[in-house]
């Protein structure tokens, strides 16, 4: 049995509550059962940086620091999200613009056929006019 071969250990470090170090050596027992039989030292390594990532905090910080961070964080989140749906909203009216263009060229070629179709009924030529497109 490969999984039983393997051992694990999670040192505390500051900076992660005992919670955390709990959370995180189950998310790396998980990660070894899904690669179990392939190579995984740098996976395992990769999953404990990206748990560290988000969850370590730096000692020298105050909460009121990290709050500061975080909101500036969602902040910076909201203007992307907003700036997304602004270029969204622009895409969207160019191309009703557009459809309205295509329809308006369809309806004034449609009156043409007609008016020529009338005339042609009517045995007279139509007058050319000079009608921009």
């Amino acid at each position: 049995d490969t999984e039983s071969s393997l051992t694990l250990d999670v040192m505390p470090v500051v900076g992660l509550s005992t919670a955390q170090l709990a959370a995180l050596e189950k998310q790396l027992r998980l990660r070894i059962a899904e690669l179990v039989g392939r190579e995984m030292v740098f996976e395992m390594a990769q999953t404990a940086q990206d748990f560290l990532r988000k969850y370590n905090v730096d000692p020298k910080k105050s909460i009121h620091d990290e709050m500061v961070e975080q909101q500036q964080r969602q902040q910076l989140e909201l203007e992307i999200a907003s700036r997304e749906n602004a270029k969204l909203e622009r895409e969207e009216e160019r191309k009703l613009k557009e459809e309205e263009k295509a329809k308006m060229k369809v309806e004034l070629h449609e009156e043409r056929q007609r008016r020529k179709q009338l005339y042609r009924m009517r045995g007279k030529t139509p007058r050319k006019k000079n009608i921009i497109s």
